[in-house]
């Protein structure tokens, strides 16, 4: 009878350090396209869909939505196996003033006043 040796056992160590390797990018990917998705659906769908408040204007576009800029500001700046970190706005000074609200100051000028007179 030959001598059988036992199968080679599988590297675990191995096998989880790549699989944590793999798992932040792919988390990071889906954490980006679920914040992108609320654009498109234009509400909040972390328990239930919560839907945005309503355009208070006439503009045919969606709200957050005329150039696109918020949401593609939407970007992964970290993805290891330590921490997953999802960015918005960060170069866009109005991103805070659509989460948490602000007063707005507009000086009025000659310009803005011919304008508004006009229309």
């Amino acid at each position: 009878m030959p001598n059988k040796k036992p199968p080679k056992r599988p590297n675990f160590n191995i096998m989880i350090k790549l699989f944590w390797e793999d798992f932040a990018p792919s988390v990071a990917e889906e954490a980006q396209s679920f914040f992108k998705e609320s654009f498109d659906k234009e509400g909040f769908t972390d328990y239930g869909f919560i839907p945005w408040p309503k355009r208070n204007d006439q503009q045919a576009h969606k709200l957050l939505y005329k150039s696109h800029a918020l949401k593609d500001s939407i970007s992964i700046k970290t993805a290891d196996k330590k921490e997953v970190v999802i960015s918005a706005g960060e170069e866009l000074p109005y991103a805070a003033i659509h989460n948490f609200g602000d007063t707005i100051t507009v000086k009025v000028t000659d310009k803005i006043r011919k304008f508004f007179w006009y229309m």
